[in-house]
C-alpha cells in the first residue's frame, strides 16, 4: 500500500510539473518567473515588467496562454512580459495579494504594482502595458523642449491641438481607403497640431525630413496609439507626414513631438474616459453626453469630428495652452470650423 501512495503521488507530481511546463514551454516568448529572478528579473528591472500569476490547472489560464504569448512577441523590446506558476510558488504569490488566475500585475520601477482589470484578449493588454510604460516615462521630455516652448510658442501658436481619431468611424468615409486588417478599436493619436491667430492651421514651416532614424527608439512604442488605418500610408509614412506637415510648425524636437503626442494619449485616454461615462461602441449618442464625459476629465470641451454619411465619430481633438503643452483650453474661436457632428452622434463598432 505504501509503495503504491508513493507511486501515486510520484505520479501526482509529475503531472503537475507536466502541467505548469505545458501552459510556457521553453521555447516561450514568456519570461518564466521563480523566488530564484524575480528580484533581478522584476523587482530591479528598469523596464515595465507585465506579470501573470497562473496555476496550472486554471482554464482561464490557459485560454489566456496564447494571447501572453502574442503580446510577449508584440511588445518585445518595449515591455518585458512574465509568468509565475503561483500554485507551485504559494509564498511568492501570497505576497502579492493573490487570490484568482489568473491575475496580472504590472510593475514599475520604483512604484508598487498596479492591478490589471481589462479584458483578456490582445489590445486591451498591450494598450495597458504601454499605458504604464508612459505613466513611468511621462516626466522624460527634456526641460528645454518646454522651456523652449514656453518662450517661443506662446506668441506665435495660440493652441496645441491634441487630434484622436476612431478608425471605425474614419473608414465610414468612403473617400478613405483603408487597410483590411483589423482596425484599432481605440481611440488612437491622429497628431498634435499647432494652431495660430493668422492661419488656424499652419503647415509645412520647415523642410526639416523627418527619419525612420530619429525616432527609432520610440518606434515599437508607436505601433498600438499611433498606427495609420489607411492604405495609402504605411506607418512610417504616417508619421513621416505628420511631422512634416505639423511638427515642422511646432518647436518640439522630433522625437519630443512623438512622445508627447503619445504621452497625452496615455495620461488621459479616451477610450477608458467614453467607456467610464457609460459610452460604448455600436450605438448613437447624444453629442453633448461625449463632450460632458470628456470635460469631466479635462476640463475642457473637445470637438467632435463625424463622417457626413451616417454622422459617425471619427475625431475628437483638445486644444492644449501651447505654453506647457500639457494645460487643457478651450479652443480658440477663431481655429473652430463649423460643427461637422449632427446632435445624435454614430460611435462605430
Amino acid at each position: 500500500m505504501a509503495k503504491l501512495s508513493c507511486i501515486a503521488l510520484t505520479i501526482l507530481l509529475f503531472n503537475n510539473l507536466i502541467l505548469s511546463q505545458a501552459i510556457y514551454g521553453s521555447s516561450s516568448t514568456v519570461l518564466q518567473l521563480t523566488p530564484d529572478n524575480f528580484n533581478s528579473k522584476v523587482l530591479n528591472s528598469n523596464e515595465v515588467v507585465l506579470v501573470e500569476f497562473f496555476a496550472p490547472r486554471c482554464g482561464h489560464c490557459e485560454v489566456l496562454t496564447p494571447i501572453w504569448e502574442k503580446a510577449a512577441t508584440v511588445l518585445k523590446g518595449v515591455v518585458t512580459v512574465a509568468a509565475l506558476d503561483a500554485d507551485a510558488h504559494k509564498s511568492l504569490a501570497h505576497e502579492y495579494g493573490i487570490r484568482g488566475f489568473p491575475t496580472i500585475k504590472a510593475f514599475s520601477p520604483g512604484k508598487p504594482p498596479v492591478d490589471y482589470q481589462g479584458a483578456r484578449d490582445l489590445k486591451a493588454i498591450t494598450e495597458f502595458a504601454i499605458q504604464q510604460v508612459y505613466y513611468f516615462d511621462i516626466g522624460n521630455i527634456s526641460s528645454t523642449s518646454t522651456i523652449t516652448i514656453a518662450i517661443t510658442t506662446v506668441t506665435i501658436i495660440q493652441s496645441l491641438r491634441r487630434v484622436e481619431q476612431w478608425a471605425l468611424g474614419v473608414c465610414k468615409d468612403p473617400k478613405i481607403k483603408c487597410i483590411s486588417t483589423t482596425l484599432p478599436k481605440i481611440f488612437t493619436v491622429h497628431g498634435l497640431w499647432p494652431s495660430n491667430k493668422g492661419q488656424s492651421q499652419p503647415s509645412v514651416c520647415s523642410h526639416e525630413v523627418l527619419n525612420q532614424a530619429d525616432i527609432k527608439i520610440l518606434t515599437p512604442m508607436l505601433t498600438i496609439p499611433w498606427p495609420s488605418v489607411t492604405t495609402t500610408m504605411n506607418n512610417n509614412q504616417f508619421w513621416k507626414h505628420e511631422w512634416r506637415k505639423h511638427g515642422t510648425c511646432s518647436t518640439f524636437q522630433k522625437i519630443d513631438y512623438f512622445q508627447h503626442g503619445v504621452n497625452l494619449w496615455a495620461r488621459e485616454n479616451i477610450t477608458a474616459i467614453l467607456e467610464q461615462a457609460g459610452i460604448t461602441p455600436g450605438k448613437s449618442y447624444d453629442q453633448t453626453r461625449i463632450i460632458t464625459a470628456i470635460n469631466a476629465k479635462t476640463g475642457s470641451d473637445p470637438e467632435l469630428v463625424c463622417v457626413a454619411a451616417g454622422n459617425y465619430l471619427a475625431e475628437i481633438r483638445l486644444c492644449l495652452d501651447p505654453s506647457t503643452a500639457t494645460t487643457y483650453m478651450v479652443c480658440p474661436t477663431s481655429i473652430n470650423k463649423k460643427p461637422s457632428c449632427q446632435p445624435m452622434v454614430a460611435f462605430a463598432a
